[in-house]
């Protein structure tokens, strides 16, 4: 009978403690969820009319690292789950003369919109 009660009181130790290792790797993935940011916008010519299918490319200043999306039909373009760090940042298509943005930075979380015109 003593046994019995030791089984039941591990099994409930055992319990809580993977009740609070699960809690710490939730907590773990959400930290690791803001640690990057975004940038969006659209690209426009010269009249303010949209560009489609322009090529947007940002580029790590300190790594090279190049990530590169193309606007939509509403000449909107995305990008996520950046790499904080100094970027630049160029709109090109063959309607539209490339177009490049400066030396920047992005911090954790944020989420600037960047327009081309």
């Amino acid at each position: 009978m003593g046994n019995c009660v030791g089984i039941r009181v591990r099994s409930r130790y055992y319990g809580v403690a993977l009740l609070l290792s699960m809690i710490a790797m939730l907590a773990g993935v959400s930290e690791a969820q803001l640690s990057t940011a975004s940038l969006n916008g659209t690209v426009r010519d010269g009249t303010g009319a949209v560009v489609v299918h322009a090529s947007v490319k940002l580029r790590n200043v300190g790594t090279s690292v190049e990530t590169v999306t193309t606007s939509n039909s509403a000449g909107s373009y995305a990008l996520v789950s950046i790499t904080p760090g100094q970027y630049t940042l160029e709109a090109a298509a063959p309607s539209f003369s490339t177009q490049k943005i400066a030396t920047f930075t992005l911090s954790v979380g944020q989420v600037p919109t960047v327009d081309f015109s």
